[in-house]
C-alpha cells in the first residue's frame, strides 16, 4: 500500500498550505488561551473520494474528502482542527476545508503519508 500511496503522491500531487492554529501562552485565571498565531505549512498532497462503503452520512459524509498527504514534503505533523487550501488574510483563515481525523500509513514503523478526513 506505501508504494502505490507513493507512487500516486508524485504523479498526481500538487502543492497544498495547511494552517496550524498555534496558542501561545496559557492563563490560570481564565482556563483559556491568551494571544496565538497561525502557521502556514506547505506539503505535497491529493484529494480523492471516499468509497461509497465508507460513507455513512454520520462520521463520514458524502461531501467529504480523503487527503492524502506525503509525510517527507511537510515539516509539521496534520491535526484534527487543522484547516487545509484557504488563504491567510490579516491572520485570519479564509475559505478550505477543516481537518476531521489524521491517520498515519507507517509500514515497519516509519511514516510515508498521512490519510486525513476533510470537510
Amino acid at each position: 500500500m506505501a508504494i502505490s500511496v507513493t507512487r500516486l503522491l508524485r504523479s498526481k500531487g500538487h502543492t497544498i498550505p495547511l494552517h496550524k492554529s498555534v496558542q501561545t501562552s496559557y492563563v490560570v485565571a481564565s482556563g483559556g488561551y491568551d494571544g496565538g498565531a497561525i502557521q502556514t505549512f506547505q506539503f505535497t498532497g491529493v484529494f480523492i473520494n471516499f468509497d461509497n462503503k465508507e460513507v455513512d452520512g454520520a462520521t463520514v459524509l458524502v461531501t467529504d474528502k480523503k487527503l492524502l498527504i506525503d509525510a517527507d514534503s511537510l515539516s509539521a505533523i496534520p491535526a484534527v482542527g487543522d484547516i487545509v487550501q484557504g488563504s491567510l488574510v490579516n491572520g485570519q483563515i479564509k475559505g478550505g476545508s477543516k481537518i476531521m481525523s489524521v491517520r498515519e500509513i507507517a509500514p515497519r514503523g516509519s511514516v510515508v503519508a498521512y490519510t486525513c478526513q476533510v470537510r
